[in-house]
């Protein structure tokens, strides 16, 4: 009976809703089965995205992105994010304040992260290639896409190694908290550090840049020429 019930308040609510949407939420929020309804949507809600995890490939498709890459991407973007973050704040700060270090050792640790996690993104793209571009793109939508895509992939290379070379020339290890110790591998001149510096610094406002550059694209595909490049990158 509930499930007829849920049927004939569905039907009703989708025929006042093309003529009132007024009406059509008054009528719905005062059916006795109101109760009943929301559960059953939010059940089959449920069951959609269950299915759609379970669906999803591990590995990447000619048409789709598999669950690794999806999780690697939303992980290295977000460390990067982070990473962009509390590099522009620190460079406000004064290394006599008690915050510029506690933000110096999260940001070493969450670059140590995406020091690791880099090496897996490429051992991940030989054996499972990323698919071709939409369809939806434009023959020179295709062509920058490809290119910052080649650019991010040498920035998150050379990125977090140019800083990981700066912190490990310094001439004495550095802890993380007490648990992560990072050696020191070498001691490099002054110049030399100087360098590291500025690479790592232009290079991630350069992909700070470059992101903004992707996520416009993005929700313009989105959004306006409707089309699933988003969709592939989310789950």
């Amino acid at each position: 009976m509930a499930a007829k019930d849920n049927i004939f308040y569905l039907t009703m609510y989708g025929w006042l809703y093309r003529s009132d949407p007024v009406a059509a939420l008054v009528f719905l929020g005062g059916s006795p089965v109101r109760a009943n309804f929301l559960t059953s949507l939010s059940r089959a809600a449920h069951s959609d995205n269950v299915n759609a995890l379970t669906m999803m490939n591990v590995r990447n498709t000619a048409q789709d992105y598999g669950l690794i890459s999806r999780l690697m991407h939303w992980l290295i973007a977000l460390s990067i994010i982070a990473l962009i973050s509390m590099g522009w704040y620190m460079a406000r700060l004064s290394d006599e304040d008690v915050l510029y270090w506690r933000l110096l050792d999260l940001h070493e640790l969450i670059g140590l992260q995406l020091l690791l996690l880099v090496p897996l993104k490429f051992v991940w793209l030989y054996f499972s290639p990323n698919p071709s571009y939409s369809s939806g793109l434009a023959s020179w939508e295709r062509h920058i896409a490809r290119v910052v895509h080649i650019l991010f992939l040498m920035m998150m290379a050379v990125i977090p190694f140019s800083g990981f070379l700066f912190v490990a020339s310094n001439g004495e290890p550095i802890e993380l908290y007490g648990v992560i110790t990072i050696p020191d591998i070498a001691q490099f001149s002054r110049s030399v550090r100087d360098t590291l510096s500025d690479i790592h610094y232009y290079l991630s406002y350069t992909c700070a840049g470059l992101i903004m550059l992707h996520v416009s694209a993005a929700l313009k595909h989105h959004f306006m020429d409707v089309h699933s490049s988003l969709r592939r990158m989310t789950f």
